[in-house]
């Protein structure tokens, strides 16, 4: 995504097409580029032009809007926001089983819209994780590192649930932090861990002090040198970036 939404609308009601397509004018960050009346075409559409969002009805001849989203699900590893616009509110547990973003209700309500963009806009501005293949033609978010604690114990997490390695002067060892939905937790690494191999894992992660490694896609901003870091690590403090590192951080980012 660029400055605006590539947004589909998957609808079988060419009136409720309009009428959602006209509201949608008023948002300067959304741009429709496609009208599809079935979800078949609708699925085909999306797999091909990886738009940013869908509006997607849920009661629709040949394919439902369930359906579609778990057809997307197998068929594609492209991420965009599924809101379901559906005038039946029974539907809506079930959307967020599938993973939509949000439900509008139908006839649309302005209120109601505009909640919807301002959860859009939010969830976009979330940290994005790494998404590399790698290896086996994987996701990189989907690699699962054996992490060692000692010559036999390891941790298994995924490289995308890292926030940040600290080394403890203490122990001459680095205390790892991730998270396990919106739960952080820490372990501890083996003996002989260097920053290089750490550093190697992926380019998402940046040392900004020889005592800490951070996970760029979850770094929020830098407030008199110290890293603030996105949910749910928001809780870590005195992470502080030297000069030596500043600028191989600033180089991660454009910036104006």
């Amino acid at each position: 995504m660029e400055n605006h939404f590539r947004t589909i609308i998957i609808d079988d009601d060419r009136s409720d097409v309009d009428a959602l397509a006209k509201n949608l004018l008023q948002y300067q960050q959304i741009r429709v580029v496609g009208r599809y009346y079935d979800a078949v075409n609708g699925l085909d559409a999306v797999l091909k032009d990886k738009p940013d969002l869908v509006f997607l009805d849920i009661e629709m001849p040949g394919m439902t809007g369930l359906e579609f989203m778990e057809q997307l699900d197998a068929k594609s590893r492209h991420h965009c926001h599924i809101v379901v616009y559906t005038a039946f509110v029974n539907h809506a547990v079930e959307s967020f089983r599938h993973k939509a973003l949000d439900v509008l209700l139908k006839p649309i309500d302005k209120a109601d819209l505009d909640k919807v963009m301002v959860h859009l806009i939010t969830e976009a501005n979330q940290p994005k994780r790494p998404s590399e293949r790698v290896g086996d033609g994987m996701l990189e978010e989907e690699k699962h590192l054996l992490m060692y604690m000692n010559k036999s114990d390891f941790q298994v997490v995924k490289l995308c649930d890292i926030c940040l390695f600290l080394y403890e002067e203490k122990t001459k060892r680095w205390q790892t932090y991730a998270r396990d939905g919106n739960k952080v937790y820490s372990f501890t690494l083996k003996h002989n861990v260097y920053s290089k191999q750490i550093l190697a894992l992926s380019p998402s992660l940046v040392q900004v002090h020889k005592k800490y490694i951070v996970n760029v896609a979850y770094l929020m901003m830098l407030k008199d040198n110290e890293c603030v870091f996105f949910a749910p690590f928001k809780s870590i403090k005195g992470v502080m970036i030297s000069e030596n590192f500043r600028k191989k951080l600033v180089e991660k980012y454009s910036s104006i």
